[in-house]
Parts: C-alpha cells; sequence; structure tokens
C-alpha cells in the first residue's frame, strides 16, 4: 500500500482538517475488516478512476456537431465511460444507448460481496462497445427509461441490492398507448406517472389476491383493504390537490403505513433475524411524499443525456411546452417532473458552438422532444443483453 497526501481542508470554523488515506493497486482503502483472523484492507476500485479527462473530451465531441445520425451516435456513446442512459432524436430516427465502462468479472466472482485482492479474480477485461444495450427505431415506435434496468439480464452497481423486477417506468410504458401517441398523451402520461405510488400500481395487486383468499380478521380490516382497492381503481395518486399537506386519498396513508409490515412477514420467514440488517442496506421503504412517491427497486444513479439534432426537433420541442402549459393547468399544481423541469437548449445546425446544448443532462428531456416516439428498451429484440455487472469492491491482505 502507498500513502496519499492530499493536503489540508481549511474551513475559518473547524480549523484546518487534513486530508490523507491509503490506497492500493485495487483502489483507495475504505476500511478494514477481519478474514480467518488475519485483519484485511478493503478497497474499493471504480473503473473510470483516473480517467475522467477522457470522458470531458468525449462530451466535446458530441456537444459540437460531430454527430449526425442514429448510427454514429450508438457507436459513439457506446464507448463513451462514464454511466450514462443516452438518448437521440431527429426528425426522422430514435436511439438509445446505455453507456460505461464496465468491467468482465473473473469466473466464480459474485458482484455483491468483497472478492480476495491476491490478483486471482481481477477483472479480465472490459464489455465490448457492441454488447451494451441500444436500440435504433425499435419496432413499436417508443423508447421508455426512468433510470430503470436498461436491458433483461443487465446488472447494476455492485452496491445496488436492490435492482430488481419493478421499476418506475413500469408507469411509463403502462400509460402510453400501443402505436402513436400525440404531444399530449406523453405529457399526461409523464405527469401521471410522476404521482403515481409504484406499489400500489405494481406490488399491491399480488397482495389483494393472497389477502381475498381468506376472510378478513375484522369488518375493520376488509375496509382498509377496500379504501386502497379504490385508491388504485382510481389511479393511486399521491397528489394533495387542496395544499393541506396531506395526500387526498386514504389508501395512500394505509399502504404507507402497512408496508413496513408486510415487508417483514414476507421476507422474515425466510431471513430471520437477517431481515433487520438487511434493512440497514435497503430500507424496507423509500420516504413518504405527497408528490409522487419515487419507490422502485431501480435506483440507480445514472443520468440521462440526449442529443437532439435538427432544427424541425427544436420546433417540436417548442410547440410541447406551449401545449404542456395549456393541458396540465395552473404551474402551482405541476408534479416535480412535468414539463417545467430543467430545460436544456438545443443547437441548430450551423449555429454557434455554446457550452454543452445539444448534449443536455436532465431527466424526462427525451420524453418531452420526442412528441410521442418514445421508447421500451427491453421489449425490443435489437437490445443485447450481457449479464454483467459495474465496478466491484475488493479486499486483500495486508
Amino acid at each position: 500500500m502507498t500513502h496519499f497526501d492530499a493536503g489540508v481542508l481549511h474551513d475559518p470554523l473547524t480549523g484546518d482538517t487534513p486530508v490523507s488515506f491509503w490506497e492500493t493497486v485495487h483502489g483507495p482503502v475504505t476500511g478494514y475488516g477481519n478474514v480467518g483472523g488475519k485483519r484485511v484492507a478493503l478497497a474499493q476500485l471504480r473503473s473510470t478512476r483516473g480517467r475522467e479527462i477522457k470522458a470531458a473530451l468525449d462530451v466535446y465531441d458530441l456537444s459540437t456537431g460531430r454527430l449526425k445520425s442514429a448510427q454514429q451516435f450508438t457507436h459513439d456513446l457506446s464507448r463513451f465511460e462514464m454511466s450514462f442512459n443516452g438518448f437521440y432524436v431527429d426528425s426522422k430516427h430514435v436511439a438509445y444507448v446505455s453507456s460505461g465502462r464496465l468491467p468482465v468479472r473473473a469466473a466464480g466472482v459474485d458482484p455483491g460481496f468483497p472478492t480476495v485482492g491476491t490478483g486471482a479474480y481481477d477483472w479480465t477485461g472490459f464489455l465490448a462497445p457492441a454488447a451494451h444495450p441500444q436500440a435504433i427505431d425499435p419496432a413499436n415506435g417508443q423508447l421508455v427509461n426512468w433510470n430503470n434496468k436498461p436491458a433483461p439480464g443487465f446488472a447494476a452497481a455492485d452496491d445496488n441490492f436492490a435492482y430488481g423486477t419493478i421499476h418506475r417506468s413500469l408507469l411509463l410504458s403502462g400509460g402510453l398507448k400501443p402505436g402513436k401517441n400525440t404531444v399530449l398523451d406523453v405529457v399526461n402520461t409523464m405527469n401521471k406517472a410522476a404521482t403515481q405510488d409504484l406499489r400500489a400500481v405494481t406490488v399491491w395487486p399480488d397482495i389483494n389476491t393472497k389477502l381475498a383468499l381468506a376472510p378478513a380478521p375484522t369488518p375493520r380490516d376488509e375496509q382498509l383493504r377496500q379504501l386502497v382497492n379504490t385508491w388504485l381503481q382510481q389511479g393511486a395518486s399521491r397528489l394533495d390537490r387542496n395544499g393541506d399537506g396531506k395526500i387526498d386519498d386514504p389508501g395512500a396513508a394505509i399502504l404507507d403505513h402497512a408496508w413496513a409490515k408486510l415487508a417483514d412477514a414476507v421476507l422474515s420467514p425466510v431471513l430471520g433475524s437477517l431481515t433487520d440488517q438487511l434493512a440497514t442496506l435497503m430500507g424496507r421503504d423509500n420516504a413518504r411524499t405527497h408528490r409522487g412517491r419515487p419507490t422502485s427497486t431501480a435506483g440507480t444513479a445514472t443520468s440521462t443525456r440526449t442529443f437532439v439534432a435538427g432544427s424541425r426537433t427544436t420546433t417540436a420541442t417548442r410547440a410541447t411546452r406551449r401545449r404542456a402549459r395549456r393541458a396540465s393547468g395552473p404551474r402551482s399544481t405541476q408534479p416535480a417532473t412535468s414539463w417545467r423541469r430543467r430545460r436544456g437548449r438545443i443547437r441548430r445546425p450551423g449555429a454557434p458552438t455554446r457550452s454543452p446544448s445539444a448534449f443536455t443532462s436532465h431527466r424526462g428531456s427525451f420524453r418531452r422532444r420526442c412528441a410521442g416516439r418514445t421508447a421500451d428498451v427491453p421489449a425490443d429484440p435489437l437490445v443485447r443483453r450481457p449479464p454483467l455487472a459495474r465496478p466491484e469492491s475488493l479486499h486483500f491482505n495486508l
């Protein structure tokens, strides 16, 4: 191991704080453990450590009018080393790529656990660009993404233990009509999904089916179940329309109170005392909110980047915003992920290059700009599905 001295942080309130740490060939040491009676260091290796400048150069290429087609976009962005969901749209085509410098594991490595750092289990290479999840003009004409799993069988970061089968993007894909969707269809679907309770829409129906197999213990218990069912039938919205600080439908409060107990009832017969330990790694539930519940098993920390080509798209975007204003009502009732959220600039062909504008980073931008040509990547046969995970943590003997 080597010692790295980063210097001193100066703070007029707390004084100077020295910053230093030990590092190894497997990255900085983040802690220590005990294996077989021997003290071991825990190091965390990031595949892009020390390579950030290369990513900045790639962003420059992408934001200066270099991309001319969906094919070039998927080719170039699949080689981008940072983990992003990338989208492309022009007047005729849409495309998607999940980028990142993803390691290929050695045989026998479990990405959920630390790996012995003797070298025998080091990464054997990195995922080839062509193997990244990607699609151009899917057959169903839709690309849907909400930081969810990019393709079936594709894993998440090693510290993400909740990458399961339920993703918030199901609320989006479930709300779109088969075939062509208008601008207002897309906006309405986005706003509805932003305020729905994912648990109620995707999980409660199974719970309700089980509960209906036997009589309720009391009439009150049956009434509570029916209130949740009524809430789901009405869309499972978590909006506070009258501004009193409470969700309007009582079904939300019932499910909020019962959810942790339901989770324990399902898991504890198998995990026993480990149920509480699991809860320290992934909470039984997410924080409550009246503006739509971001409950999801797709807790990825990736961002969304959209490349927009052509002035036609610029015109369509402005029209989308105008229609969204008229369709969505007063601004005070807009959900957090409505059309007003973090709009980026779009560079017209031939316009002077400014700060990254054609290649902008904000959630939901593709859905607003695509004007109904949104796409569900996992459903398309063009998507490649390598069963690989993201960078791992390692430990090794001192």
